[in-house]
């Protein structure tokens, strides 16, 4: 009786340890991607991403798959450069293999001189959008934390 609950108390530690771990991969994630759009570094944007992603902008078309959401953001970078201010940083909740991610961010777009591209249904146009994210992670088979849906909804202006 003693070894199991001896056996319990040491799955559960390493449980918690499991977690703490997976919340450490997940923050990490999101510094990098926020990094990414401040570079307008699209490689490095997309290595945050489930292949099987799921784009779902508030006033546009869906985007499904790691191709069509790169396609989606060739304008988008190629329009303008983008800052994050972290209004509220992401709240993760871990459900086994899977992770919800709650956050608020200000997006600041600037419009590069002279850029001649068409942005797609959805992208962010306005100089300051202040918006409430929340996105659905999902482990890759290797074990690393992706984005697998993306989707967010406008908060008032500050």
């Amino acid at each position: 009786m003693a070894l199991l609950c001896i056996g319990t108390l040491v799955a559960a530690n390493t449980s918690s340890a499991d977690r703490l771990s997976d919340i450490t991969e997940i923050k990490t994630l999101y510094a990098n991607w926020k990094l990414a759009v401040e570079e307008s570094d699209i490689d490095a944007y997309l290595s945050n991403l489930h292949d099987e992603i799921r784009l779902r902008p508030p006033a546009g078309s869906p985007v499904t798959g790691i191709t069509n959401y790169r396609r989606f953001l060739g304008p988008v970078f190629a329009s303008a450069t983008y800052l994050i201010e972290v209004d509220r940083a992401p709240s993760i909740t871990i459900f086994g293999d899977m992770a919800v991610a709650e956050y608020d961010y200000t997006i600041i777009r600037n419009t590069l001189q002279n850029a001649l591209v068409k942005l797609d249904s959805g992208a962010i146009t306005s100089s300051v959008s202040p918006s409430s994210y929340v996105d659905i992670l999902r482990k890759r088979e290797n074990g690393a934390w992706a984005v697998f849906l993306h989707t967010w909804r406008a908060q008032p202006p500050k």
